[in-house]
């Protein structure tokens, strides 16, 4: 019994993380709206994201003083 529950957590505990980089792969690939580039500079704190947020952001703003 213990195992089965282990096991149906760790199931929820990928699908929770597979929806989060889906979730931000979209923001990522829609940093162009306002309310995306907003999410993105709050997700710079992120321990799961906040490196790859702002690395997207610093590429964007390199984009953008060129």
């Amino acid at each position: 019994m213990n195992t089965l529950i282990l096991t149906k957590s760790a199931e929820k505990k990928n699908y929770y993380i597979l929806v989060r980089g889906a979730a931000f792969a979209i923001l990522v690939a829609h940093q162009q709206v306002n309310g995306a580039a907003y999410a993105l500079e709050s997700l710079q704190s992120d321990p799961d994201f906040g490196s790859s947020a702002m690395r997207v952001l610093h590429s964007k703003q390199r984009i953008n003083n060129q």
